[in-house]
């Protein structure tokens, strides 16, 4: 009966998903665009396969070959209050902020741990999947989702810094990972503890379609609009 359930929730997660097309074109999107020359700058050079991640529009872009391969609805970091400022900030590196990283980092491909859907993952060693499996129940009322406990699911990518603004993402745990809180993603709201969230099909062929070697990431400086 288990077994059913986890098929009947795979089948939701896909159809609810069929309103979305895929975004694949020659001609980038500004955010990409920008991104790219912001990595080649941060870098020195472009690889064959790039993340770029747009935290205003809550979108990341799968660049191959300088071609855009897919658009992602994704879910970044909520955040924290910053006094100074007097308002949350969701981008940054500091400890405990829930806030994402921005600038160039990297991820290797063939380290992916590639779970079951909605199967939860190891955080810190992102090596091993739990044979668990998340509660997904859409059933419960949106204002009572947060009650259900945070998961990383089905893939989980490493966030390797590569520079100074970045430099303890791994230590803060900040990855790339298939989530059980579809509603931020859907909605395309920052509801992560930084990390940068995806559903668990569409992260699965972002997994099948990352170089085997280094895949570069850039995240975009760009607060959220909503």
């Amino acid at each position: 009966m288990l077994y059913v359930l986890r098929i009947l929730v795979a089948i939701s997660v896909t159809s609810s998903m069929a309103f979305f097309t895929p975004t694949t074109s020659n001609t980038p999107p500004e955010p990409v665009a920008t991104g790219l020359v912001e990595l080649e700058e941060a870098s020195g050079e472009l690889l064959s396969s790039i993340l770029i991640v747009d935290p205003e529009t809550q979108f990341m872009w799968h660049v191959v070959d300088g071609s855009v391969r897919r658009q992602y609805r994704v879910s970044t970091g909520h955040g924290s209050f910053n006094s100074s400022v007097g308002s949350i900030v969701r981008l940054g590196n500091v400890v405990g902020s829930h806030r994402t990283p921005v600038g160039y980092m990297t991820t290797i491909g063939s380290e992916a741990t590639v779970c079951d859907v909605d199967e939860i993952g190891a955080q810190w060693t992102t090596s091993s999947c739990s044979g668990v499996y998340a509660v997904v129940d859409q059933t419960i009322p949106k204002n009572q989702r947060s009650l259900i406990t945070r998961e990383l699911t089905t893939v989980i990518l490493r966030m390797y810094p590569q520079e100074e603004r970045n430099s303890n993402s791994v230590i803060r745990g900040i990855l790339i990972h298939g989530t059980n809180h579809y509603d931020s993603v859907y909605e395309q709201y920052p509801d992560s503890w930084g990390c940068v969230r995806m559903l668990p099909e569409e992260i699965i062929d972002l997994a099948d379609n990352l170089d085997k070697g280094i895949n570069q990431i850039y995240v975009l400086d760009r607060e959220w609009n909503g």
